[in-house]
This record gives structure tokens, C-alpha cells and sequence, in this order.
């Protein structure tokens, strides 16, 4: 069995050059024997320090499969593109100077630019788990690339004001990514991600969304603003190029105070309440209806057992639409389909239910 990568530490005022440092997977003679990689951490202490002037290499990645301990590609700076990653990258941390403990960048990479041709990565192999037996995950960035097969195990949670997702990332149901503001209340979601639960938390003022990007919400979406005169801003990357949010039928929603553009709701209906909309390919996704609270709304189970499902309900106004935390939510005897809860805690101002 080959050992994994180690583990560097590295605190300095700053950084430059063109050298690397590794803690990668070991190799054996054996595919299924070879080591997972290691982690490096390194801290600039003088202020203002950055990492712009090192154009080396933080390396820690998986081995490359079947291969000798002999073979010279163990030397390699990255890993030889002609055979296959089998084991999964480490990750590196890099805080500038200035920035909190909790700031940094957390990056999680298997440095293979060739990752996206057929058979380059044993995407089965290659994992990075995170869980919650991790005693730090809240970062400044999340930044998963080239290879790299993140996955967050159930139950944990990860806080970061950027999420970066370049190659893989798998979510549990019950793991939760929450956006973070950073100092000036600005986050950013890049790439592809099918999120279990998604928070968006108030010290966000403006979240940019990559443009042309899907992001899929399967249990829970939580974004709220901090009032009515302080919206919480929805944005794409490229404004008129839309992103498009695909929240489950099955998800439950909790959305207030947000000011909403360039957002394409390709799943459930969202009904964000005390919300506008700021215009630009918000399509008919959206209802920007504000719900007094203490309305009556009646399941009738026509379309599914999906609680989120806006056709399996109707308010007292005769609008179909999902119920909202302000809600009094009536399930009848005799419909054609029992509602299912999703798997995220639903709130509603009070329930109920015919035997």
C-alpha cells in the first residue's frame, strides 16, 4: 500500500518564485494501493501580501494508476497525462496577507488540464470527502478544477463567500453550502452545482451568479434579505445572459427581501415575499406576489405528492402557488395524492390535517 501525501505548513511574509511544492499520492505496483494526497496551508503575514508573484506550483493531487515505484514519472511536477488518476487530490490553503483565518482560499485540485477527456479520471476513486468530523469549514473560497471530485458527506456544512465549482462536486441531501458577504457584502457562485441545501445568508448584499450556469437545489433554497429597504441582490455574472435555478418539486423554499434579475426558474415556481422584480430573463418562473400573512392555502394533490409542487395547491385567492412560512396550511381528506414533506425542515404558521 503506497502512502498518502504529508502535510506542509507554511507561514512567511510573502511569496515569490517559480518552485513547487507537493504532498501528492504515492504509487505502488498496485492500481488499488495507491495513496490519496496530502494537505499544504500557507499564511502571508505582511499586509498586503499576495501570492501574484509565485508562478509555481501548490501540488496536491491523486496518483496516476499502475505504475513501478521505479517508473520516472514519480518525479513529475504534475501528473503524467498519458494514464489515469485513481486517487483523490488533497487540498491547499492559501491565505494573503490581511485575511482572517477564515478568509482564505480553500483549493481543492488534481491538476490534470487534460480532466474533461473520456477515461483521464477514475471519478469513482478520485474523491475528496469533506464531513463533519472537520473542525474547520468556513472559508473566504471553495475552488474545486482540473480533476478534482469533491464531495460534501451528509450532514456537514461549508460557509465560503465564493463557490467555484471547475470539475466535480457531489452534495448529500443533507449537506448545506452557505454564501457568505465578504467585507463588502459581495459573493459569487461559478460553474455547475447540484446542491443538497443552499443558503444564501443576509451578509450578502449582492450574490453574482455565473452566467449560462445551472444551479440545482434539491432539499432546501434559503436567500433573505435583511428588510424591505435593504434587498438582497440576485444578479448574473453578465448582465441579460440569464442562470438558471432548478429547484426540486420536492425542495422546500424560504426567500424574502430579494431584488431579482437575470434569473431563469427552470424547477419549482419560486414566490420570494416581499421581493421585486429588477427585470432581465426572469421568465415565468418567478411570483413576485407578496402573501399577507395568515392565508389560507388548501393541498389538492392533483399533480403529485410533491409539497413543492405550485399545482398541487390553491390559496384562498384561487392563486396556485407552494405555501410560504406565513401561511395556514389545510390538508384535506380524499385527494387524489398525501403530500410528502421534503427533507429540509418546512415552516408554515400552522397546519392542518383531516383523518
Amino acid at each position: 500500500r503506497a502512502d498518502s501525501g504529508g502535510s506542509l505548513i507554511l507561514t512567511t511574509g510573502t511569496i515569490d518564485g517559480a518552485g513547487y511544492m507537493q504532498v501528492k499520492g504515492g504509487k505502488t505496483n498496485g492500481r488499488l494501493a495507491l495513496g490519496g494526497a496530502g494537505r499544504i496551508a500557507v499564511t502571508l503575514t505582511e499586509p498586503g501580501a499576495t501570492f501574484d508573484n509565485f508562478t509555481g506550483n501548490f501540488g496536491a493531487y491523486g496518483a496516476d494508476g499502475t505504475v513501478s515505484t521505479s517508473d520516472s514519472s514519480q518525479n513529475e511536477v504534475l501528473p503524467v497525462t498519458s494514464r489515469r488518476t485513481v486517487s483523490g487530490a488533497g487540498t491547499v490553503y492559501l491565505r494573503a496577507g490581511g485575511e482572517a483565518i477564515d478568509e482564505g482560499a480553500m483549493i481543492v485540485d488534481n491538476c490534470r488540464d487534460d480532466w474533461e477527456t473520456a477515461g483521464k479520471i477514475d471519478w469513482e476513486q478520485s474523491v475528496t470527502e469533506l464531513n463533519v468530523t472537520m473542525p474547520d469549514r468556513v472559508f473566504g473560497k471553495v475552488i474545486v478544477r482540473r480533476g478534482a471530485k469533491l464531495e460534501l458527506m451528509p450532514g456537514v456544512d461549508v460557509e465560503t463567500s465564493v463557490w467555484s465549482n471547475g470539475s466535480r462536486v457531489v452534495c448529500a441531501p443533507t449537506s448545506t453550502v452557505k454564501i457568505k458577504g465578504d467585507r463588502n457584502g459581495e459573493a459569487w457562485i461559478f460553474g455547475d452545482t447540484a446542491f443538497g441545501n443552499l443558503t444564501v445568508l443576509p451578509s450578502v448584499k449582492t450574490l453574482h451568479v455565473a452566467a449560462g450556469s445551472v444551479q440545482t437545489i434539491v432539499t432546501k433554497l434559503t436567500a433573505k434579505g435583511v428588510s424591505a429597504d435593504e434587498l438582497m441582490l440576485l444578479r448574473s455574472t453578465a448582465p441579460g445572459t440569464p442562470y438558471s435555478l432548478d429547484v426540486s418539486d420536492d425542495a422546500a423554499t424560504d426567500l424574502e427581501f430579494l431584488g431579482v434579475a437575470d434569473a431563469q426558474s427552470t424547477g419549482a415556481k419560486l414566490a420570494p415575499q416581499r421581493s421585486r422584480d429588477d427585470g432581465g430573463n426572469n421568465e415565468e418562473g418567478w411570483d413576485f406576489t407578496t402573501i399577507e400573512p395568515g392565508m389560507v392555502i388548501t393541498w389538492n394533490g392533483t399533480a403529485s405528492s410533491a409539497w413543492g409542487l405550485a399545482d398541487n395547491w390553491t390559496d384562498a385567492e384561487g392563486n396556485v402557488r407552494a405555501p410560504i412560512a406565513t401561511d395556514r396550511v389545510v390538508v384535506p381528506a380524499g385527494t387524489p395524492n398525501a403530500p410528502v414533506m421534503p427533507a429540509a425542515a418546512v415552516t408554515v404558521m400552522d397546519l392542518t390535517v383531516a383523518s
